[in-house]
């Protein structure tokens, strides 16, 4: 709770005092851990990427590495990518020669795993990601796509995310790519919208924003139609307004909207 109110998500440089960001650099010390679950080392991570402090990538990569809590490495994961995305040169070939060995053998979230990967960017993973992506809609997926811990095991499985994000890289039409992130983000609304993902947020504006220069008029038509089929099909009218799915299309209309004649 200290964590949250010194560095809050919305203002993490509300109180820019440097004995803060020393508390928590100590914060990753394993002397410093909590009994059971060192939620406070996830935490402590998190607020040091939303205040921008890049100098401490290769510390927390190295927690990262040492980390056995399953629990937890999601959180350290998280602020490795911010901190990636600050200055993606430098830090994108250390983040995927973390990832890349766990998408081989892991006890970790895959879905986390994937979401990281797509996140920062990283598609020399494409390989990898390939490698366990599920064949289509209606192939069988790993039950580890919900689960995750106990002894690490290869990862032989498939995974429907994995098909998605290699969809997301592989398609080249200006088009049928916006619909395929709209679709996508639409999936992963609550994490887009209610629960924000800082990480996640980023690079689905960037992509969007991307995108929206390449889309012709005739483009523009397919994905003003797409965006209202699905927030005429897929949601609840009655709950339109508090349907982070429709949050999420609103934002993504917004960004992908033409330019004023």
């Amino acid at each position: 709770r200290a964590i949250d109110l010194l560095a809050p998500s919305d203002r993490p440089l509300k109180y820019p005092n440097p004995e803060i960001d020393e508390t928590l650099l100590r914060l990753m010390d394993p002397a410093m851990a909590d009994r059971i679950v060192n939620w406070t080392l996830g935490k402590a991570c998190l607020a040091l990427a939303r205040r921008g402090r890049t100098d401490t990538f290769d510390a927390m990569a190295d927690t990262l590495t040492s980390l056995k809590d399953p629990a937890v490495y999601p959180y350290v994961l998280q602020a490795l990518v911010q901190l990636a995305q600050l200055d993606p040169p430098r830090f994108h070939p250390r983040l995927a020669d973390l990832l890349q060995p766990q998408f081989r053998h892991t006890n970790q979230s895959i879905p986390e795993l994937l979401m990281a990967a797509w996140a920062a960017d990283l598609r020399q993973l494409q390989p990898d990601i390939e490698r366990i992506a599920t064949s289509g809609p209606d192939d069988y997926e790993s039950e580890r796509a919900h689960s995750y811990g106990g002894h690490p095991s290869d990862v032989d499985d498939r995974f429907h995310l994995a098909r998605q994000i290699a969809s997301l890289w592989n398609e080249k039409d200006p088009a049928t790519k916006a619909r395929l992130l709209l679709a996508f983000g639409f999936h992963q609304a609550s994490n887009l919208c209610v629960n924000p993902r800082p990480e996640q947020t980023f690079r689905m504006e960037t992509e969007l924003s991307r995108l929206a220069p390449t889309l012709s008029p005739d483009h523009h038509r397919q994905v003003t139609e797409f965006i209202e089929w699905l927030r005429s099909s897929q949601i609840n009218p009655a709950y339109l307004d508090r349907d982070p799915r429709a949050a999420f299309l609103t934002r993504a209309a917004a960004i992908l909207s033409p330019p004023p004649p």
